[in-house]
């Protein structure tokens, strides 16, 4: 392997941990379905067990539908192994994720740590999703600690961001 083929692998690599983890969780988090979309082709397909089917119809559900009981939530994606077949690669990464919510008068999290099996095509020099399934590894409910009133006092608390959000900033095309 010449030295010019291991470093476009490398950025091919790249390329698709960005897809894959970092706009991917961005997208949920900020609740930004051009975002989201931009990591799926049009017929990808997703398998979250409670979902099967088209994954731009689980984006317009997840984001715009979202769930009424998050204040907000958040998704930590850990670097993917990455293996490439020409146009075509398999990923597998991990993720801790969750949201924050009322329960009564009580704040909670709903954290669950996740595995992300995807297979990634390039198709017009674009790299995206084509089918992902999501294995859950488990699902905790603790309660919060450190709000406006805890640890982190005078801090400010993260409510439900959207790319209207004062502190949103379109770091990437989402037309990719």
């Amino acid at each position: 392997m010449t030295e010019e083929l291991s470093i476009l692998q490398l950025l091919d690599k790249e390329r698709i941990r960005e897809v894959i983890g970092i706009r991917y969780a961005r997208g949920l988090d900020w609740y930004d379905l051009a975002m989201l979309k931009s990591c799926f082709y049009e017929d990808a397909v997703l398998d979250y067990g409670y979902f099967k089917g088209n994954a731009h119809a689980w984006c317009e559900k997840r984001v715009v539908a979202g769930n009424p009981a998050e204040l907000h939530r958040f998704h930590y994606c850990f670097p993917a192994q990455v293996e490439l077949a020409g146009d075509i690669a398999h990923a597998e990464s991990n993720s801790y994720a969750g949201y924050r919510t009322m329960s009564g008068a009580e704040e909670q999290y709903v954290v669950f740590g996740a595995r992300y099996i995807d297979t990634v095509e390039r198709r017009n020099g674009n790299w995206k999703i084509s089918l992902r399934a999501v294995l859950v590894d488990f699902t905790h409910t603790i309660p919060a600690s450190g709000g406006p009133g805890g640890l982190q006092k005078g801090m400010p608390m993260l409510g439900k961001i959207n790319p209207d959000h004062l502190l949103f900033r379109r770091l990437c095309d989402p037309g990719q």
